[in-house]
């Protein structure tokens, strides 16, 4: 937290609160919460009043608040990128898989194309669904 001296004609000496903290700093409890009524469609009020039920006070829970859409914006982007390198794993794999490649002296090579190609399509729908959740509460 962060104070900062203010000058109010009705007082010598007044601090304010300067709220410094960060979406990405929040307890994942505070954050399963606004993603998950975000995408009930929640409004502020609901969503600043949940964050202070947790713990936070209003200036920090506003402040959250208005970075949501960025947070947003991260993810979708976060998502894309996993359904790129999901494609990029799956084609990797499926090119090691066809090449002439005798099974009893490279089977290390075919069990690993075989890994590849998988970890590729679960990358991809990770990204899929993390991107399909995260378009229904943007801005």
């Amino acid at each position: 937290m962060e104070y900062t001296l203010l000058n109010d004609p009705n007082k010598s000496d007044s601090f304010q609160k300067i709220s410094t903290i960060k979406i990405e700093q929040i307890n994942k409890d505070a954050l399963s919460f606004l993603i998950k009524s975000k995408e009930q469609k929640a409004d502020q009020s609901y969503l600043l009043g949940g964050l202070i039920e947790r713990g936070f006070d209003e200036i920090d829970s506003t402040e959250i608040l208005n970075q949501i859409p960025s947070y947003v914006e991260k993810e979708i982007k976060k998502a894309s990128e996993h359904k790129l390198m999901g494609t990029l794993l799956f084609i990797s794999g499926l090119s090691v898989k066809f090449l002439p490649l005798s099974k009893e002296s490279n089977l290390a090579i075919i069990i690993l194309a075989n890994v590849t190609m998988l970890l590729g399509v679960l990358r991809y729908i990770h990204g899929s669904l993390n991107k399909k959740r995260f378009n229904k509460i943007q801005y």
